[in-house]
């Protein structure tokens, strides 16, 4: 069995973090957590340190934070 290696594990990390935010961002549990998201999309397209994610995913923050902004109507 071959173990993966650090770029895809990092990579991975990244995919679910991401994938977390834009959930929380779209449909979150409270309004403070959709906040929160909707907050850390806006700083990583601003190039926040949040940015960082998007790089290691290999995504472009301002595409997805228009999308999101697009479907909550922010």
């Amino acid at each position: 069995m071959e173990t993966p290696d650090t770029q895809s594990v990092y990579r991975r990390l990244a995919l679910a973090v991401l994938v977390r935010a834009a959930l929380d961002a779209l449909k979150p549990f409270s309004s403070a957590l959709q906040k929160d998201a909707q907050d850390f999309f806006r700083r990583a397209a601003e190039g926040g340190p949040e940015r960082a994610w998007f790089a290691i995913a290999g995504i472009q923050p301002q595409k997805l934070y228009s999308e999101i902004r697009r479907r909550c109507e922010c």
